[in-house]
């Protein structure tokens, strides 16, 4: 069942974000693509076991992009024209830190891993 859920989650967020990059709402369509990504990494986790490279994209997406960029899509929303600077910095800021923080221990079940025991 975990697996029909996170594949759903992440269908039903690509469906809502089509709409938001032809309104040219760029970060809010970014947020919710990010967390397909991510449900899309606890569909695999739950159905083949997690292993690094899952964690990985389920920490970036749904950790460290998912809530900044629609928070950063809200202030663009607002007018603030500094939002989308400061986002795009802090998402390229957040890849980096994905891609070269140490995973350690073992992923030995089909639940989501803990970030406390494998950072």
């Amino acid at each position: 069942m975990d697996v029909l859920l996170s594949f759903g989650a992440a269908l039903v967020s690509l469906r809502l974000a089509g709409p938001l990059v032809r309104a040219r709402r760029y970060a809010w369509a970014a947020g919710l693509v990010s967390f397909a990504a991510a449900a899309g990494a606890m569909a695999w986790g739950a159905a083949h076991g997690w292993d690094a490279r899952a964690f990985r994209v389920y920490y970036l997406a749904g950790a460290l992009l998912s809530a900044p960029l629609l928070g950063i899509g809200s202030l663009s929303r607002l007018g603030k024209r500094w939002a989308a600077p400061v986002g795009l910095g802090y998402t390229g800021l957040a890849i980096g830190i994905a891609v070269a923080m140490p995973v350690h221990g073992r992923f030995g079940s089909t639940e989501v891993p803990r970030a406390q025991v494998h950072l």
